[in-house]
Formats: C-alpha cells, sequence, structure tokens
C-alpha cells in the first residue's frame, strides 16, 4: 500500500509538468503565429505600397468567410468577370484600382475564417473605408458576423472611418433583408454612437442585369473614401 501511495504521488508532478509544458507549447505556438503575421503584414504593405499608386485610399474589406469579399473585389477590378467563384482567401489580398485621373483604391481583403479573424486588428492603421460584407442567406452565422463587427469597431482607429455594410447575396432563397441587417448588426444604435456608417444590397452579377448593385457599391466606396468631394469613375 505504502508503495502504491509513492507512485501515486510521484505521478502528480510528472502530470503537473506534461500540462505545464502543453501551455508553454501552446503559448509559443500562438506568439510565433502573431509575430509571423506582423512580418508578413508589414513585408506585403511594402510590396504593395511599390506596386500601387501612391497616395491612394486605403479600402479595408472584411467579414466572415463566405460572405463573398474575393468576389466583390473580382467584380470590381474586372466588370466584365463572369459569376467564376474565386478561391477564398485563405490570408489576405490586394487589389488596386486605378482611376483614369491616377488616383486609386488599395482594397485590402482579409480572410474570414476563425483562425485569421484574430489577425483583422493587425490591418487597421491607416484605413479610409472600412467594408464589412454578411452572407445575408447565412442566418446561421447571422450573429456570429454582427459579434465580429461590433468587436472590431471597438478598436480606437475605426473611430472616425465611415463603413459601408454590404448585405450580400440577396438573390438566393431565404435571405434576410437590408433591414434586418442593419438590426441584428446594431447600426442605428452605432449612429447614434456618431458612426458614419451605410449599407447597401448587394448580389454578385450572374448577367449584365445584375451588375447594378456592384456598380452602387463601387459608387458608394468612392464617395465615402472622397468624403463630399466629386466622385470620380473608375
Amino acid at each position: 500500500m505504502g508503495s502504491f501511495f509513492k507512485l501515486a504521488n510521484a505521478s502528480v508532478p510528472r502530470k503537473s509538468f506534461l500540462i505545464g509544458s502543453c501551455v508553454i507549447v501552446g503559448v509559443a505556438t500562438c506568439l510565433t503565429l502573431r509575430y509571423y503575421w506582423k512580418r508578413r503584414s508589414r513585408k506585403y504593405y511594402k510590396s504593395v505600397e511599390e506596386t500601387c499608386a501612391v497616395g491612394g485610399k486605403r479600402i479595408l474589406v472584411l467579414g466572415l468567410d463566405d460572405a463573398g469579399k474575393s468576389s466583390l473585389l473580382l467584380h470590381l477590378s474586372r466588370p466584365d468577370a463572369t459569376s467564376t467563384q474565386p478561391p477564398p482567401t485563405e490570408g489576405f489580398n490586394v487589389v488596386c484600382i486605378n482611376s483614369e485621373n491616377g488616383s486609386s483604391l488599395n482594397f485590402w481583403e482579409l480572410g474570414g475564417s476563425e483562425t485569421v479573424r484574430p489577425y483583422w486588428p493587425n490591418f487597421l492603421q491607416d484605413t479610409s473605408v472600412l467594408v464589412y460584407m454578411v452572407n445575408s442567406a447565412d442566418d446561421q452565422r447571422l450573429r456570429s458576423s454582427a459579434h465580429e463587427f461590433r468587436r472590431i469597431l471597438q478598436d480606437e482607429r475605426l473611430k472616425n472611418v465611415p463603413i459601408l455594410v454590404l448585405a450580400n447575396k440577396q438573390d438566393l432563397p431565404g435571405a434576410k433583408s437590408v433591414e434586418d441587417i442593419s438590426t441584428t448588426l446594431g447600426l442605428d444604435e452605432l449612429k447614434q454612437l456618431n458612426f458614419n456608417v451605410h449599407i447597401l444590397p448587394l448580389q454578385m452579377p450572374s448577367d449584365s442585369s445584375c451588375r447594378s448593385t456592384v456598380a452602387e457599391a463601387k459608387h458608394k466606396i468612392l464617395q465615402l473614401s472622397r468624403g463630399c468631394s466629386p466622385i470620380l469613375s473608375l
């Protein structure tokens, strides 16, 4: 019996050691990933600055995965694009759209998966307009989308940034209306807190008759990025 208690007592430090080791490995992994994302974002900032026009407006595009962010950038940069679905963005993607007079909008699209969302705050600096996309037909994750939206708006760097919510996939069965999306995201409350927030319906074009919603979104983004100044067409 005495040997049994000695063995049991000896196993306690071993278990504590194993648990402690797992915690240390987990923390080290998280810190390494965070460091990697910061280094990667800084490196990409420099690359984009060399590629895009100097002084371009920075448009940050956020939303859960499957909200349609990549599709929006595809149709903004290629108005004649068909309904081909681009692959999901695993990390981040940058598309520079230049106007005829040389000015540019630099769209930064971040992946919306659970593993990427914690890194959204690393990309908030120097944002001219925040575009937040919602899958109107994904009723099960609508509240999760609203939670992520309100969470990111707690960052002081977005306090004075114009916000455009795009209620995407309005053409799908069961899609929530713009009014329902606005209520779930609490846009009226945000307006009372002096957020410059707007919302538009959106659906990706399957033929020429559907392109008006993308054009309206582009027009609104230009308007918000330029304040009250005249709007220039892309």
